[in-house]
Formats: structure tokens, sequence, C-alpha cells
């Protein structure tokens, strides 16, 4: 049975970018912020859980020839972690499911003819990514750990349709982002894991979990247009 000791984490995160142009590729502008929330609660002296949701909002902007070409996205996720603290090893440990929601504006013209065109789709994201350590006293009073640390993500986008004039398109091929990375890093130990370190690694994860790539000239390239 659990024990009545938890931890109740929030936090807010945000960040802002821009790319400029490369070759005939327009660069953006980039914002996202957001929050998570959750809590979390000791099952006894070795292992913690806890659950946790989040939400974010990001903007792009096009520049260049595309200027006033806009994407906005909101991102609800939700997330299980846990923790188990060894002797004087730990591991931990967290899945992700996060659900994209896009709203694309972008408009064509030359002379004789202009069109604005819209899209509304959605993505969805998994993450499973897992720490394991083991603290080192490596000349006293200084301490280390190496940390493996291994996380997956894939990302699927769905078909969609454009709305709009004769210059709409359609992505007829859903996209899929997997990607698998493995680290080796080494810093201070972690343990113990007092509720405040535990909100921020929780705000770190929420936040990297968040991360969608923008729409690229790529993917604009793979659509076909449909007929009028």
């Amino acid at each position: 049975m659990c024990r009545a000791i938890v931890a109740r984490l929030r936090c807010g995160y945000g960040n802002f970018g821009s790319q400029n142009s490369v070759g005939t590729i327009d660069g953006f502008d980039t914002a996202t912020g957001g929050m998570a929330v959750g809590a979390d609660t000791r099952v006894n002296d070795n292992i913690r859980i806890g659950v946790a949701f989040n939400y974010s909002a990001t903007g792009i902007s096009q520049t260049g020839t595309r200027n006033g070409d806009k994407t906005d996205i909101d991102s609800y996720g939700g997330t299980l972690y846990g923790s188990y603290t060894g002797n004087p090893w730990y591991v931990d440990g967290m899945f992700n499911y996060t659900r994209h929601q896009y709203k694309d504006q972008r408009s064509v013209a030359f002379t004789g003819f202009s069109d604005a065109l819209s899209a509304n789709y959605g993505a969805d994201q998994f993450t499973v990514r897992s720490d394991a350590g083991y603290p080192l006293q490596v000349g006293s009073p200084v301490p280390a750990t190496p940390v493996l640390n291994r996380t997956y993500t894939n990302a699927r986008t769905a078909a969609y349709p454009e709305s709009g004039g004769p210059a709409r398109m359609i992505y007829a091929s859903p996209t899929s982002l997997p990607t698998n990375s493995v680290e080796c890093l080494v810093h201070p130990p972690p343990t113990p894991l007092p509720p405040r370190r535990r909100q921020q690694r929780l705000c770190r994860w929420a936040g990297t979990t968040m991360k969608m790539k923008s729409p690229s000239p790529t993917k604009m390239r793979r659509r076909k247009t449909t007929a009028a």
C-alpha cells in the first residue's frame, strides 16, 4: 500500500528561436510555452511512482517568400513515471503520450491568381525514456554518477486535405518520425531525490516530449494538388 507521502509537481517552460533562409528554403520564427502538473508518491523505501499532465502551445511563422504562412500547434500529453533506488544504483523511467493538433494557414499568389489555404489535422507522439546511474566517489568530497540514458520517440501524422481554392493540396501519406538515442553522461548523483529535484526532472522530460518538427519544404513537395 502506498504511503501517504505525495509530492505535487507544477512547473512552466518555454522557448523561442528562428531559422534563417538556407538556399531556396525559407526560414521561420517559432515560440513555445507550456506547463506540466502532476504528483508522485513513495510505494516503499526504494520505489516512487507518479503521473503528470502537460500542455503547450507553439506558433511557427514563415519568413522570406512564404512570409505570412503560419502553423499553430496545441499539444496535450500525459506521462507515467517511476524511480527505483538501489544500493547505490538507481533506475528512472517514463512513458509519455502526446496529442498534437495543428492549424496551418498559407497563401499562394502570382500574376492574375491568389488563393488562401488552411488545414486542421492531428499527430500522435509516443515517448519511452529510461535513466540508469551508479554513484561513485571520485576523490572525497566530489561524487560523480555515470548515467546511461535511452530515449525512443515515434510520431505519426495522418493523411489530411487542405481547404481553399484550386491550389489546395492533399498530404496523402502518413508520416512516421521514429528516433532512438542513447547517451552516457557523468554528473553528481541524484539520490536522494527531494520533490524539488523531481519537479525539475519532470519539467525537462515534459519539455522534451512536447517537441515536434514543423512542416518542412520537403513535406510540401511530397503533397499532390487536387483538382479544382
